[in-house]
C-alpha cells in the first residue's frame, strides 16, 4: 500500500512539475498599454491606441480625425472577442487555448475552433468555424525600423440565420510585438488592407513590447 502511494505521489510530482516548466516556457503576451499606432487604410490615416491589457486580452481603440471610431478587445492580437463599430457591436465566443497552441510561432503550425458570435442590439445569433496557419516568416519595415513577422492566414466561417459568408485576412504578425503590422482582407468579392506605418511606445515600455478588425 505504502508502495501504491508513493508511486501516486511520484506521478502527481512529475506532472505538477511539467505544467510548471510548460508555463515557464510560455512567453508573456508583450502589448505594453499605451502603445499608439498610425494606421493607413483605404486612403485614411486611422490612430490606434492600446487602452488595456490584462494578460492575453487587449482593448484597442481606433480613431479618425480624433473621433472615436471603434473598439476592440482581442486575444494575443490575433482574433477579437468583443467590440463595436459605431452602434454596431459584437461579441464572439470561442475556447482560446486553440490561439494558444500556435505559440511559439513556427511556419507550418495550424489550428481551427469553433464559436459562436451575437449581436446584442439586433438580437441576432450565429456560429463561427475559424482555421488559422502560419504560411510564412519574413521582414516588414515601418518607419521606426524592419520587424520580423509571421504571416498568419486567419478564414472565418460566418453562419447568421442559415446564410454563410466566409472572411479571409491575412496577418502579418509581429511576435516582438505582440502585434499585426498589416492585414490584407477578403470576402470572396472585396478587397482591403490596412498597415501600421508607424508607432510610438509609451515611456514605460520597451522596444521589444507592442493587435486588429471585427473578426
Amino acid at each position: 500500500m505504502r508502495s501504491a502511494s508513493a508511486f501516486l505521489a511520484l506521478v502527481l510530482t512529475l506532472l505538477l512539475a511539467a505544467c510548471h516548466v510548460a508555463e515557464e516556457r510560455r512567453a508573456p503576451y508583450p502589448l505594453p498599454e499605451g502603445l499608439r499606432a498610425m494606421i493607413a487604410m483605404g486612403g485614411q490615416s486611422y490612430e490606434l491606441e492600446v487602452v488595456d491589457v490584462s494578460g492575453p486580452l487587449a482593448t484597442f481603440q481606433y480613431r479618425w480625425n480624433d473621433r472615436l471610431v471603434s473598439e476592440r478587445t482581442q486575444y494575443r492580437g490575433l482574433y477579437s472577442l468583443s467590440g463595436y463599430d459605431g452602434a454596431l457591436q459584437f461579441v464572439n465566443e470561442f475556447d482560446t487555448a486553440a490561439i494558444d497552441s500556435l505559440f511559439p510561432l513556427a511556419v507550418g503550425k495550424e489550428t481551427s475552433f469553433a464559436g459562436t458570435t451575437t449581436y446584442p442590439a439586433g438580437g441576432m445569433t450565429g456560429t463561427l468555424w475559424v482555421t488559422m496557419a502560419v504560411l510564412e516568416e519574413t521582414t516588414l519595415p515601418i518607419r521606426e525600423g524592419e520587424f520580423e513577422v509571421f504571416l498568419i492566414q486567419v478564414s472565418t466561417e460566418l453562419t447568421i440565420d442559415g446564410r454563410s459568408k466566409r472572411v479571409t485576412r491575412t496577418l502579418y504578425y509581429a511576435p516582438e510585438l505582440g502585434l499585426p503590422l498589416k492585414m490584407d482582407m477578403s470576402d470572396g468579392t472585396a478587397q482591403s488592407y490596412w498597415r501600421i506605418t508607424s508607432l510610438e511606445m509609451p515611456s514605460r515600455g520597451r522596444r521589444n513590447r507592442l493587435g486588429t478588425v471585427m473578426i
